[in-house]
């Protein structure tokens, strides 16, 4: 934004530098019509900048938002063990194993 606006103020002084100068106007008068376009060339370089910067930003914004995530109400969900299998199984030995159940 500064950059931008820095750059719009030295074409500005050149311009009218140049311009006064061809026109064979006294370097007094040269200057200090330089240095107010310099002035005004700044001021507007900075608030063309920051209306681009915003439309950008808002544009941006608009185009690749993420949805907020909505927080319910209920209780978080927890893991369940998985269902052990009744009878005999197999290790990974290949050795038969009972499972254990409550109750028998």
């Amino acid at each position: 934004m500064r950059a931008f606006s820095a750059g719009l103020a030295l074409l500005c002084f050149v311009l009218v530098c140049f311009k006064g100068l061809i026109e064979g106007n006294s370097f007094n008068s040269v200057l200090q019509h330089s240095l107010v376009a310099m002035l005004v060339g700044a001021v507007g370089g900075y608030l063309a900048a920051m209306a681009v910067q915003y439309v950008v930003k808002n544009e941006f914004d608009h185009q690749y938002r993420v949805p907020p995530v909505e927080e319910s109400s209920e209780a978080p969900v927890q893991p369940t063990a998985p269902a052990q299998a009744e009878g005999p199984t197999e290790n990974a030995s290949g050795t038969r194993q009972r499972s254990v159940s409550a109750g028998r």
